[in-house]
């Protein structure tokens, strides 16, 4: 019964990873993140969303960033399937995270930050089968702990802790089960700003009055633990194994930047990136003597460490082959308004699938009607408030080749 009861999570959760064992730990990584593929790991993001995917999210928004929520929204029905009965799916995530600059309480020349996260994830899994009727719930509270170090390098570092529960109700008899499992991700993000270190631009060159261009050219690259943990354990049955896998990644945005009322403001860049994925959970065997006769049980273990990830053939070449799937993603923006993004995933066991997404930004939509008033330094409350400290931001993604659907939309609130 359990193997029904999932196959929607499954078939869900095959979109965002390699994961071929249990279905738990469901999360949306941003609706930003989704229009380029799921390429979450990676790119550095101000929203709190992000620290589903890597931990060290959290401490590379410390760095610049105060305050940090987002939440899904989401209609009652967001995925539907048919088959031998019917039901849908209704994920959901929100998220909120806080940075503190920590550099008065150190005697050092790198700049240093803490961020502290916290997340709450579930999945609703419902709907009928020849057998009967069942309604299926996982879902994870997560805590989140980051470190931020700056000296024209930008470097994140973080953990998540997660307590994850399982719950199937059915009245298929016998069929009712509940389960928990405490589980740890980790990750790092790197930042390398080339276009400072080859010209030697830095902040102080926002302070100028009036617009001015700069060349932007940042080279990321990110690496992510996630599910490092036991066994969940139903309150009968055997035990099942997380989903662990790791993530890799790199991306370049290459633009130009300016100032605004002395800070910097992108006036128009180009994204691409590319995150691989890889399953550490490997099919067992071990040998079973009855009566004379020796069969074999078959079962799943956990892989330690990515083993299979080629950096050249997966990130630079996107090839995905074996335990590994491949995830490619474009982004334009303009002014720190409008966003366009694109995005595929490729892979023998991670859902193929090309996304879409678009997002605004209040920030920059008021920054590009001060430049149209020809108002660059703003002196009144609000205005200073709406311009520098407060941003409201909504996206949307969805799989242009999944007829129907998943649409993903999602809300943020930034304070600076």
């Amino acid at each position: 019964m359990k193997a029904l009861v999932g196959y929607v999570g499954v078939m869900f959760l095959s979109i965002y990873s390699t994961r071929a064992a249990a279905q738990l730990n469901p999360y949306l990584p941003g609706a930003d993140a989704t229009g380029m593929g799921g390429i979450a790991a990676t790119l550095p993001s101000n929203d709190a969303m992000a620290q589903l995917a890597n931990p060290a999210q959290a401490g590379f928004f410390s760095l610049n960033g105060i305050t940090s929520f987002g939440t899904n929204i989401l209609s009652p029905s967001f995925m539907t399937y048919a088959g031998n009965g019917s039901g849908n799916v209704s994920p959901f995530s929100s998220a909120i995270e806080f940075g503190a600059n920590l550099s008065g309480l150190f005697k050092s020349p790198l700049r240093i930050s803490m961020g502290v996260g916290l997340a709450r994830t579930n999945i609703e899994n419902s709907g009928t089968f020849e057998v009967g009727s069942y309604l299926e719930n996982d879902g994870s509270n997560s805590i989140t702990l980051g470190l931020g170090l700056e000296d024209q390098l930008k470097l994140g570092v973080g953990v998540r802790f997660k307590w994850m529960s399982s719950s199937v109700l059915t009245n298929y008899p016998g069929g009712n089960m509940k389960g928990s499992v405490n589980s740890y991700d980790y990750g790092a993000i790197v930042q390398v700003p080339l276009e400072q270190i080859i010209f030697g631009w830095n902040t102080e060159n926002f302070s100028e009055d009036g617009l001015f261009y700069l060349p932007i050219a940042d080279l990321t690259a990110g690496y992510a633990m996630q599910d490092v943990g036991g066994y969940l354990k139903y309150n009968y049955g055997v035990p099942e194994i997380l989903p662990r896998q790791g993530d890799l990644g790199i991306s370049i945005d290459l633009g130009l930047e300016s100032g605004f009322d002395g800070r910097p403001w992108k006036i128009f860049s180009v994204t691409l990136a590319r995150e691989a994925d890889e399953s550490l959970v490997k099919l067992d065997s071990s040998v079973s003597v009855y009566q004379g006769n020796i069969t074999y049980d078959y079962f799943n273990a956990y892989i330690s460490a990515i083993r299979e990830m080629s950096p050249y053939n997966d990130l630079i070449r996107g090839v995905a082959g074996g335990e590994v799937g491949v995830r490619s993603g474009l982004q334009f923006e303009v002014g720190e308004c409008a966003y366009l993004r694109f995005g595929s995933m490729s892979g023998s066991v991670l859902a193929s699938y090309k996304t879409f997404g678009f997002g605004f930004r209040l920030e920059g939509f008021m920054r590009v009607l001060s430049v149209i008033e020809n108002d660059t330094s703003p002196h009144s409350f609000l205005m200073s408030i709406l311009l520098n400290h407060l941003d409201v931001r909504y996206d949307y993604a969805t799989f242009t080749d999944w007829r129907g659907g998943p649409v993903f939309n999602e809300l943020i609130v930034l304070v600076r």
